[in-house]
């Protein structure tokens, strides 16, 4: 399963690396990446469990 392994420091500091984006959306990519890991990956993978 791939849920285990994502690593939500190592994409946070691959969003922070990124000189293009404002940190407001840097916040928003790191808020989003989260909900989504929580609310819809650890559910999915909850079930299938």
């Amino acid at each position: 399963m791939i849920v285990p392994h994502v690593d939500l420091e190592e994409i946070n500091s691959l969003i922070d690396d990124v000189e293009q984006l404002t940190q407001l959306q840097k916040d928003f990519l790191k808020k989003i990446k989260k909900l989504r890991k929580e609310l819809i990956l650890y559910k999915a993978y909850s079930e299938v469990k």
